[in-house]
């Protein structure tokens, strides 16, 4: 290589220019030097990769991202040994989405160099997004090893620690981005987004904004601490502050698919579904493989009943970019079922979701019978299976434990069977529209010897109408806030309605407001003593009406074909309830569905249910029942 004194002053000085536009930011007029270069054709061939590199970061701080690939590419063939080169490469393939190339390129830049502190940090953020969490773990810790005071490592390295729950750890990370920079932006929207995860939103708030206030005016950076603002302002219940956020953002960052699917969850939570589609639609439009947003639009489509679209954009819950959602497979090497053909095949439903999903999407295991399969196999919640031992069409039920929200069944060998397939998935596989939908009820049955045990539990008749109660659902629900009510006092108008002997069935710590009940209003309370749901059915099929929120005895009641009115929240109404109808097709001539006209507000709704239960009450004929459903 010849020495710097022996370089044509033109090539050098040209550089050192271009250098020097790019660092001024200049970069059109860097870029267009770049080709003029070229074109004259006198560059050195060992300085070509250096200009094409300077020409890559003029391109890229235009937006020209295809040329600055392009002219990375052309440095990297002619000096392979650029470990920043391909670093810069690797990053800009991670912002396209192109992770598979882009973890080649960090990879490539660490051969040249391991301790390459871009190289390391984009790779973290690609393997945590594909829930490497081990490997991006000990990226950001060789990061930190390499650059112990570098402020993007230990931000960085907060967020992952955020998105696994691990609070405490988090917080000194990001604690120590802010210590060596306090108004660092990624550092303190990072520390928002962990107070708010930890409950601590009024504190969070002051976080985001701060990060704003120090964020650059038009950069990508500055569109996401808007979404993360937007989405805290949305959870305060601050709608029309938080649309005004992810909206700058969207203006700031068209291409953002991620404001572009925040504003259509903020536009459905706040009931204008038209709009929440057309924003859903347009962030597929940038990012067609977005899974969160595909399972937003999936949730709007299903509550529209669009079953076709809804029920396949629904199989993105099972992707690991969903970090809080994702569901794990069985720990098995077979195939996942989706749909072929299963003549002679044994097939394996493994859990997923909640207690409720699994009673409700019970049904479809059957079918798949009928559909030709030779054996079928269903796995279960423990606190199901007894309960699921009474579903027809089932070969075996075995219960299933969970460890680190993983399913297993201890002490059986499941892995003969020849295909699994999820619950949830089943009607994407089996081609279920609306007017197809299953819904033979019941489905299920109280196990009889329970349900001699029941009746020994219940207090005699007496003529009045038997209601059980359950005003609180799982607290660990992500919407628990608004469908649970605030407690057993809002059903208060209910003890009104004479001829009526109340029945608790709610189970947990809510429960315990049953053995205090109000003045004057005998409550006998049952919840807590069920060991399981079989004992929940066989209660259920002793009483007359079950009147409850959305929770997993809802399903229930309905599977049982046993009367029950659900109290519905205004606010993120689940999917399977549909739009705007007081029946389910789910469990036709069983549930009646009582729906929330304003957020938080349930006066109305329980003024109507009292009314509904008193007309009831005062037929009180054997056909007056049939107003229970």
């Amino acid at each position: 290589m010849p020495s710097a004194d022996s370089l044509p002053p033109t090539s050098i000085e040209s550089l050192q220019q271009l250098a020097a536009l790019i660092d001024a930011g200049r970069a059109e007029a860097a870029l267009t030097l770049a080709r003029d270069l070229f074109a004259r054709g006198d560059v050195p061939a060992w300085l070509v990769a250096d200009l094409c590199n300077l020409a890559g970061v003029a391109a890229l701080a235009l937006g020209l991202d295809a040329v600055a690939e392009q002219m990375w590419r052309h440095a990297i063939a002619g000096n392979p040994q650029l470990a920043t080169v391909h670093a810069q490469l690797g990053r800009l393939l991670a912002r396209q989405l192109r992770d598979d190339e882009a973890e080649a390129c960090c990879r490539a830049a660490l051969a040249c160099d391991e301790q390459h502190l871009d190289a390391l940090l984009t790779l973290a953020a690609l393997l945590a997004r594909h829930r490497r969490d081990a490997e991006a773990e000990a990226c950001y810790a060789q990061a930190l090893q390499a650059a112990p005071h570098s402020v993007a490592a230990h931000a960085d390295f907060g967020a992952l620690l955020v998105s696994l729950g691990r609070l405490a750890d988090a917080e000194r990370c990001l604690m120590q981005a802010l210590a060596l920079e306090p108004d660092d932006p990624a550092a303190l929207t990072n520390l928002g987004l962990l107070l708010a995860k930890s409950g601590r939103q009024a504190e969070a708030e002051p976080c985001h904004r701060r990060a704003l206030a120090n964020a650059p005016a038009h950069a990508p950076t500055r569109s996401a601490i808007l979404c993360n603002l937007g989405n805290l302002l949305a959870e305060l219940r601050r709608d029309d502050e938080a649309e005004t956020c992810l909206r700058e953002a969207i203006s700031i960052d068209p291409a953002s698919a991620a404001a572009h699917c925040n504003l259509g969850v903020l536009l459905r939570d706040t009931d204008r579904p038209e709009e929440a589609e057309s924003s859903l639609r347009q962030a597929l439009a940038l990012r067609p493989d977005y899974r969160l947003a595909e399972m937003h639009l999936s949730s709007l489509l299903l509550a529209r009943g669009a079953f076709a679209e809804g029920w396949r954009l629904h199989e993105a819950r099972h992707d690991p970019e969903l970090r809080d959602n994702g569901i794990p497979p069985p720990p098995f090497a077979m195939r996942r079922w989706q749909g072929e053909p299963s003549d002679g095949l044994s097939l394996l439903v493994w859990p997923e979701q909640g207690l409720g999903d699994q009673i409700q999407f019970a049904r479809f295991a059957p079918l798949l019978k009928q559909r030709g399969a030779a054996r079928v196999t269903l796995v279960c919640q423990r606190p199901l299976k007894r309960l699921f031992d009474t579903l027809e069409g089932i070969d075996e039920v075995f219960a299933a434990d969970v460890v680190d929200n993983r399913f297993s069944v201890p002490g059986v060998d499941l892995s003969h069977h020849d295909r699994w397939v999820f619950p949830l998935s089943l009607p994407h596989a089996l081609g279920i529209e609306l007017d197809t939908l299953p819904a033979a009820i019941p489905y299920l049955q109280a196990p009889a010897e329970r349900l001699a045990e029941a009746s020994q539990r219940l207090a005699p008749r007496d003529g009045r109408l038997r209601v059980g109660l359950v005003w609180r659902g799982n607290p660990k629900h992500d919407n628990d806030a608004d469908r649970s009510l605030p407690g057993l006092a809002t059903l208060a108008p209910l003890w009104s309605v004479p001829g009526v002997s109340f029945i608790s069935l709610q189970a947990g710590s809510a429960g315990g407001a049953a053995h205090e009940p109000p003045a004057g209003q005998p409550l006998q309370h049952l919840g807590g003593g069920f060991r399981d749901f079989a004992d929940t059915a066989a209660v259920l099929a002793n009483i007359d009406l079950l009147i409850c929120v959305d929770t997993s005895i809802a399903h229930l009641a309905g599977a049982l074909g046993r009367p029950c009115w659900v109290l519905l929240p205004r606010h993120k109404t689940d999917w399977r309830w549909l739009e705007e109808r007081d029946d389910s097709p789910w469990y036709p001539g069983t549930l009646r569905l009582f729906r929330q006209a304003k957020r938080g507000d349930w006066t109305p709704l329980i003024e109507a249910v009292r009314e509904a239960l008193d007309q009831c009450c005062a037929m009180r004929s054997s056909t007056a029942l049939n107003c229970l459903a």
